[in-house]
């Protein structure tokens, strides 16, 4: 959790925009479509690898569960509900 907080900071600092699924209780994988298996274990440095602007897997989320992030440039649904909210 550091590292992400700790990463996450650096980026909202730098308007670096980052899509990050992270496991609960509900199988959220199912959801995710396309990406790249990594099942790496989670750095400062891999985090800002693979949302680099000029990596080709920075587009789309990464998925993490625990310590790892399991896999990258991951597509999620849009949303069925087009009901303006005020």
């Amino acid at each position: 959790v550091d590292t992400l907080v700790r990463t996450l900071k650096e980026f909202a600092k730098d308007k670096i925009g980052a899509l990050i699924v992270i496991r609960g209780k509900d199988l959220i994988v199912r959801h995710l479509h396309g990406g790249v298996e990594l099942n790496g274990k989670m750095s400062e440095a891999l985090l800002k690898s693979l949302f680099d602007a000029s990596s080709i897997g920075h587009d789309g989320a990464v998925y993490v569960e625990g310590n790892k992030v399991v896999k990258f440039s991951c597509h999620l649904p849009l949303s069925k509900n087009l009901e303006k909210k005020s």
